[in-house]
């Protein structure tokens, strides 16, 4: 499992992985408590995701820990099992993260990567949309200084406009200043300057002023005229010796419904976001590498396991900070690795200070994380696609908000099957797909003709077989005798033309004049042009 060699260290490296560390901190210690997990949790486990995914992964420049995409699963876990009470579920959770961390060094080995391409992009984006909704309304209350009001996110929502007049000044202050910073930080016209990360902006800020009005103080504050409580409950809170960062699962409830349904929330969301983290920081690679997803998903899963059974969140490869970190120069692993010492010496050295950090701050820093993920241009963007790939994706939020994330994923799922079968397409399009290969005379060409629909069920039997043609050997692909070719069919195509490019091949599409696309989108879904839709009422075609 690792890896066949190891880089040479390089100093840029260690700037890389310091610079992520500082933008890892404030974003673990916000998603550990927003997961209901103690503060240290998530920092523990961008520890093991540096100090040992590094060494087992198959990508150079992601960087492994918690994200913002998971919380409503392991906030869900901990309150599910715990019976309304996170602190008592802790366990229990910790004992579904160690067996979905099995689950994915299970899929890694049997090269289960293809999971990133057999689920509708549409649905994905709504997941995470609806994550992002998710987050920043219950991120909310804790950036105002407020204690949640109601158990599911309607009541929540609900609760809301009442509950502001009811608003900590000296945390809400410090949470509206926070967001205030955050939103100005990303506009200012200086890059130099932006490349000092925002959430560590607020961190300092955040201590500062919670020192400056004595926030960890248990006597109360008087504010005109008005009496305002202060005290930890109000700051980050780390265990006062070191084997208390420690806790372990239990496993006996780990064959419940309930444990069964959040170990595959757990393996399923993480590994897709792993994936599609993993590909996305491909394109961003200066050196156009390509990681081996299975590997990193071997490594992520083992990661899992690990972190978990010394009482940590669950880690993906997380798109945010990988980001980072290629803009910040990095070369290699080895800032994954030094991302995850830094992080340590922080711990250990610098837990005083961590706990003088306002709990407002780290919430103010994750409202902003979801308004990103939930951003209107988002929606925007989806709209453009096509308006079949749009209510897709609000089919997925939707019954993500009303229900849970499984049943949302699943309801998107259908409506994307449901709408394709509306334009023509068969039930075993869905299973299969007909590929003809065959090479020019000058065996310097592959010509692969398609039949059938080319959707997102079944991409992974193309990709398979153009993973196995020489990169510098051209690759055409005709789409003559195509019926479809769906979003996130054409987005995963123009990855792998991307990546081909990158490393000197080519790969290039022929026929697509043959089929309508639903949209003047480059990437919009498309149809045999002969085809008549099944209904067509008031102007709108299906």
């Amino acid at each position: 499992m690792l890896r066949p060699s190891l880089p040479r260290f390089q100093p840029a490296d260690l700037v890389a992985g310091f610079l992520v560390s500082l933008i890892a901190l404030p974003l673990c210690l916000g998603i550990s408590l927003a997961s209901g997990f103690p503060a240290s949790a998530g920092v523990f486990t961008a520890i093991v995701g540096g100090l040992l995914v590094s060494f087992l992964g198959g990508s150079q420049l992601t960087i492994k820990g918690p994200a913002a995409g998971l919380i409503v699963i392991a906030l869900g876990a901990v309150t599910d099992l715990g019976q309304g009470e996170p602190e008592r579920g802790y366990p229990f959770a910790l004992a579904c993260i160690v067996v979905a961390g099995i689950l994915q060094v299970l899929l890694g080995l049997v090269r289960g990567g293809i999971l990133g391409e057999i689920f509708p992009l549409p649905v994905v984006k709504g997941m995470l949309m609806a994550i992002g909704i998710i987050v920043m309304v219950k991120q909310l209350y804790p950036t105002l200084g407020l204690q949640p009001i109601g158990k599911d996110l309607p009541s929540q929502i609900a609760a809301l406009p009442g509950a502001l007049a009811h608003s900590h000044p000296i945390a809400a202050g410090i949470g509206l200043a926070s967001l205030f910073l955050l939103v100005l930080w990303e506009r200012l016209p200086w890059p130099n300057l932006k490349r000092l990360p925002a959430a560590l902006l607020v961190f300092l800020l955040g201590i500062v002023v919670g020192h400056i009005f004595s926030l960890r103080d248990s006597k109360p504050l008087k504010i005109l005229g008005d009496q305002w409580p202060r005290g930890p409950q109000f700051m980050v809170q780390l265990p006062e010796e070191a084997l208390d960062f420690i806790t372990f699962p239990d496993f006996t409830r780990i064959w419940e419904p309930l444990s069964i349904k959040y170990i595959f929330l757990f393996a399923l969301i993480g590994s897709l976001e792993t994936l599609l983290s993993t590909r996305a920081v491909d394109l961003l690679d200066p050196w156009h590498r390509r990681a081996q997803l299975h590997r990193d998903l071997t490594g992520v899963g083992i990661g899992n396991v690990l972190a978990a059974l010394l009482g940590g969140l669950p880690m993906i490869s997380e798109i945010i900070r990988s980001s980072a970190n290629v803009s910040y120069g990095a070369r290699t692993w080895w800032s994954n690795f030094f991302h995850g010492f830094f992080l340590l010496l922080y711990l250990t050295a610098g837990a005083s200070l961590i706990q003088r950090v306002p709990l407002a701050a780290l919430g103010a820093i994750l409202v902003y994380t979801g308004f990103r993920l939930a951003h209107p241009s988002k929606f925007a963007q989806l709209w453009h696609t096509g308006r079949q790939e749009f209510i897709v994706a609000v089919v997925t939020v939707v019954f993500t908000l009303s229900t849970d994330l499984l049943i949302g994923i699943l309801a998107g799922t259908l409506a994307q099957i449901t709408w394709h079968m509306a334009r023509g397409l068969r039930p075993t399009d869905f299973f299969g797909i007909s590929l003809s290969p065959e090479y020019d005379n000058d065996h310097n060409t592959l010509y692969i003709h398609i039949r059938g629909a080319l959707v997102f069920s079944n991409f992974h039997s193309l990709n398979k077989l153009i993973e196995k043609v020489e990169v510098k050997q051209k690759i055409v692909l005709d789409f003559k005798e195509a019926r479809g070719l769906d979003h996130t069919a054409l987005s995963h195509l123009k990855e792998l033309a991307t990546l081909r490019h990158d490393q000197g091949g080519i790969l290039e599409l022929k026929g697509l004049e043959l089929l309508h696309a639903i949209s003047s989108h480059p990437l919009a879904t498309r149809y045999k042009k002969n085809h008549r839709p099944i209904f067509n009422f008031k102007g709108f075609k299906f």
